[in-house]
């Protein structure tokens, strides 16, 4: 049976502000005004091909909770599945309490609900499920296509996920410092071996990593058209060979692409910088926790 799935960034607590929600990031207000895009939404989305699918980005679009009630009135779905955060929960899980109230059954996956699972789902009555995430080494996206569809997601990886649904978000509305307007992340990794105190990342990962194989990355380029991109990794520029593959790829579309991506200063070289450049990449943002052991 076709189900209807609501995909839903919640508004923001207090009218002109902007929070940053994803499904594996902790969040926060930003004093900057980054509209983040909801790509892990889009990921989330392309697992279910037979379904109807949308996705309410309600910072990005503006939609404040009582007109995305009355969306969510009109589409009237037998899901919701949304990305709370811990400093915007109680709002957040008004989204729930919308989903409820219209007969869905309501899934929360971030962070927040990961580490505080069994209180989450005690406390917050019209809550009904909360993805582990990474439970048994299954990714969030086959978790929730089980629960939903009943499809086992045992066997499935996360080199096998679809493209994004990227024709699902409003690129056109997503914002950042020094990148610009309509910008969109492409998710090529998840994991990082390290364990920096600082990150979520071995949290929500457990240090492990995988990539997104590079042809799948480049058909979601190519189908939806995407020119301005920034990598969604927890450290994207790991795998070198990856790199090497993807920049050579990348440069056989019939489109220009300017690339965004983070890295760790002891995962690159001179040449594999020099690659990059000549493959759409203009910047590299490096993670530098502190020399101050004070700060520290």
């Amino acid at each position: 049976m076709a189900e209807r799935i609501a995909f839903v960034n919640a508004p923001s607590p207090q009218p002109g502000t902007i929070y940053i929600r994803d499904v594996n990031r902790s969040g926060r207000r930003s004093k900057e005004r980054t509209i983040w895009p909801q790509t892990s939404l889009a990921l989330m989305a392309s697992v279910f091909p037979d379904d109807e699918v949308k996705i309410y980005d309600c910072i990005a679009e503006d939609i404040d909770y009582y007109n995305l009630y009355k969306k969510l009135q009109d589409f009237n779905p037998t899901w919701v599945v949304f990305n709370p955060i811990s400093s915007t929960v109680t709002y957040d899980m008004i989204v729930s309490h919308f989903g409820k109230s219209l007969g869905a059954k309501t899934v929360s996956v971030s962070p927040h609900t990961k580490a505080l699972r069994e209180e989450s789902l005690s406390r917050y009555k019209s809550l009904d499920y909360a993805v582990d995430y990474t439970k048994g080494g299954d990714e969030p996206e086959y978790q929730l296509r089980e629960l939903i569809k009943g499809i086992s997601a045992k066997g499935t990886s996360f080199e096998q996920i679809p493209p994004a649904r990227q024709d699902l978000l409003p690129i056109h509305k997503y914002t950042l410092p020094f990148i610009g307007r309509g910008y969109t992340f492409v998710v090529t990794s998840r994991g990082c071996p390290w364990a920096c105190i600082y990150c979520r990342a071995p949290v929500m990962n457990e240090r492990k990593t995988r990539y997104r194989p590079v042809e799948t990355v480049i058909e979601e380029i190519r189908k939806y058209k995407l020119h301005n991109i920034a990598f969604h990794a927890d450290t994207a520029t790991m795998n070198k060979k990856w790199i090497y593959d993807f920049c050579k790829e990348v440069r056989k579309l019939d489109f220009p692409v300017r690339i965004v991506t983070n890295s760790r200063v002891d995962t690159v070289d001179y040449d594999m910088l020099v690659e990059m450049r000549r493959s759409g990449f203009w910047m590299v943002c490096y993670g530098v926790e502190s020399g101050d052991n004070k700060v520290l």
